[in-house]
C-alpha cells in the first residue's frame, strides 16, 4: 500500500525514474565538485604561502594541493556513468532510477572528503615548505584521506 502510495505520489509530481537517474547525476557532480573546490581552497592558501617564502616551494605545494582536485573526477565519472547506463539507454525502471539516485548521493557525499583532505594537505605543504625530505610521507597522510572518497 505504501509503494503505490509513493508511486502515485511521484507520478503526480511528475518524478519519472529518468528524473530520479539524473537527480543522482547532478548530486554526484555538484556535491563532489563543490568540496574539492572548498579543499582546493584551503590547500592553496598554504600553498601560496609557503611560495611567497621561497618559490622553490611552488612544485611540492602545487602537487600536494592539486589532490583534493580527484573527488570532483569522481563525480563527474560516476554522474556521466549514471547518464550513458541509465537515461540515454531508454527509459529506467523505478527501481533503476532509485537506485542511479543513491549511487550518485553516496559518491557525492563521500566526495565531502576532498575538504578534508585539503586540510591534511595545507598542513603538509607547510612541513615539506620546512623539511623537504618529507613530501613522500606527507603524501601517504593526503592520500590516506583519498581512500574514503574511493569506498564511494
Amino acid at each position: 500500500m505504501a509503494y503505490e502510495l509513493s508511486l502515485d505520489l511521484l507520478s503526480a509530481l511528475q518524478i519519472t525514474p529518468n528524473v530520479l537517474a539524473a537527480a543522482g547525476a547532478a548530486f554526484a557532480v555538484s556535491i563532489a565538485g563543490i568540496s574539492s573546490a572548498r579543499g582546493l581552497e584551503l590547500a592553496g592558501h598554504a600553498a601560496a604561502g609557503v611560495t611567497s617564502e621561497d618559490e622553490k616551494n611552488f612544485v611540492n605545494g602545487l602537487l600536494l594541493q592539486g589532490l583534493p582536485q580527484t573527488q570532483s573526477i569522481y563525480g563527474l565519472l560516476i554522474g556521466l556513468l549514471i547518464l550513458y547506463f541509465g537515461i540515454f539507454q531508454g527509459e529506467l525502471s523505478m527501481e533503476q532510477g532509485y537506485i542511479a539516485l543513491a549511487a550518485g548521493v553516496l559518491v557525492g557525499i563521500t566526495g565531502i572528503s576532498a575538504v578534508s583532505q585539503g586540510a591534511v594537505a595545507a598542513s603538509s605543504i607547510g612541513a615539506v615548505a620546512h623539511n623537504p625530505a618529507l613530501r613522500a610521507k606527507v603524501l601517504i597522510f593526503v592520500v590516506i584521506v583519498e581512500i574514503e572518497a574511493l569506498f564511494g
